[in-house]
């Protein structure tokens, strides 16, 4: 049974040419430069990242729901800060993936649906999702974007920080390649990004459900990592392209109202 609980990046040459190739901790952004991105709120704080793909519909990640209180749920849009301004809608449900495994974190994935629409404005837009099976864009570089911790011991920003970081082929971020995860852990459902062998630059708690953007389309969600920004241990992220089939279908399903959640209506 499903558990039902219920695009625009452009990243100018500005901050292009301030991260360069290797961003170290990211920077401040501004939310006119990342329209689609989201905090999902719970108890008024910010629990994970999410992408808006329409105005009542918002993307994160399965685990972002643990020990959480529908009627605490909100999500907030159009603004930098995590906690205040923008655009603030109460959740109506969710739907986190029936094949989630917290073990692994493989299928970590969730649909948001909130009770009123976003308003679509300059600061407030939908991002293209990756279409499903397109292959992943190794080697390309992709941006990540969040309120989560500026490092592994650091706190938590007011405003949003953001990073470049490259797709990484799988087996080169599992030991049998020279990277530090299992082989077993990162499954074709997840990929890799960041400076395989560096460091330094990488989501971290609380980034999770975030956008993962590669040429104005939602490629990834922030899944799990190993502490944040180790040398072998980049930020792993749930794979859009995979999961775009099950998106459509339950958007479609939710729209003709035929999904029935167990919380919410």
């Amino acid at each position: 049974m499903l558990r039902l609980i219920c695009g625009f990046a452009i990243i100018s040459s500005v901050y292009s040419a301030r991260a360069s190739f290797r961003v170290v901790n990211g920077q401040e952004g501004d939310i006119k430069d990342f329209p689609y991105l989201a905090s999902l709120q719970h108890r008024s704080i910010v629990r994970c990242g999410a992408t808006i793909i329409n105005p009542r519909t918002v993307i994160t990640a399965t685990h972002c729901f643990k020990d959480v209180i529908l009627e605490k749920l909100f999500v907030r849009a159009g603004t930098k800060f995590g906690e205040k301004e923008g655009q603030l809608v109460p959740v109506k449900c969710y739907l986190t993936h029936p094949d989630y495994v917290p073990l692994t974190q493989n299928n970590d994935i969730a649909i948001v649906w909130t009770k009123t629409p976003l308003t679509i404005n300059s600061l407030v837009k939908p991002i293209n999702m990756a279409q499903f099976g397109a292959p992943l864009p190794v080697g390309k570089m992709g941006v990540v974007a969040g309120w989560g911790r500026l490092g592994e011991n650091l706190g938590f920003p007011d405003i949003f920080h953001f990073a470049l970081l490259p797709v990484i082929e799988r087996n080169k971020c599992v030991k049998s390649g020279g990277g530090g995860y299992d082989d077993f852990r990162i499954t074709d459902k997840m990929f890799c990004a960041g400076f395989m062998g560096v460091g330094g630059t990488d989501s971290c708690k609380s980034d999770s459900g975030g956008p993962f953007v590669v040429d104005n389309t939602l490629v990834g969600v922030v899944s799990f990592g190993q502490g944040c920004a180790r040398k072998k241990f980049p930020g792993v992220y749930a794979n859009v392209a995979v999961f775009r089939k099950w998106i459509d279908e339950n958007l479609q399903l939710e729209a003709s109202g035929k999904l029935k959640p167990t919380a919410g209506n």
